[in-house]
């Protein structure tokens, strides 16, 4: 992996610190040690999808780190770096996440994990990819619709 990418790597949310680690909410703007304590497992992946997003399409290299999304689809050794030390995490962080939700009974029981991730982080990277920017306004209804999308019925 490059330096300059591994470096936005290690970066605040980006850190190897165990599954929950990156965790945030942008209303506390901390980590939580235990994120599904007092926020609706929905509510509270749809705000780290929005944190995740406001945070990388801020850095520096955010742009550069969703090129080495692409490449590491093209380029096996390159995806293999990017899954171990960038995308793994996220993904164990969120199938917690999410199974935790269910065991609440806040999530849908009929979505996979990676489907809610999907539905959670797809529109907010898809707007922010196609119009350049991702202001509150926007995130917040794009939020709000996964919200709806993942939480079960009551």
């Amino acid at each position: 992996m490059p330096e300059a990418v591994r470096a936005e790597a290690e970066q605040g949310a980006l850190e190897e610190r165990g599954p929950a680690a990156g965790l945030r909410s942008p209303r506390g703007g901390g980590e939580h040690d235990q994120p599904h304590q007092g926020t609706a497992a929905a509510e509270l992946l749809a705000e780290h999808g929005y944190a995740e997003l406001t945070r990388l399409a801020a850095a520096p290299l955010g742009r550069v780190v969703l090129g080495v999304h692409a490449e590491g689809g093209r380029n096996a050794k390159l995806g293999a770096l990017l899954h171990e030390h960038y995308l793994q995490n996220r993904d164990i962080a969120i199938t917690e996440l999410v199974e935790r939700g269910r065991q609440q009974g806040g999530l849908r029981d009929d979505l996979t994990a990676g489907t809610i991730r999907d539905l959670v982080f797809g529109p907010l990277i898809y707007h922010w990819l196609m119009v350049g920017e991702l202001d509150r306004a926007t995130a917040e209804t794009l939020v709000s619709a996964a919200r709806r999308a993942i939480a079960a019925e009551p």
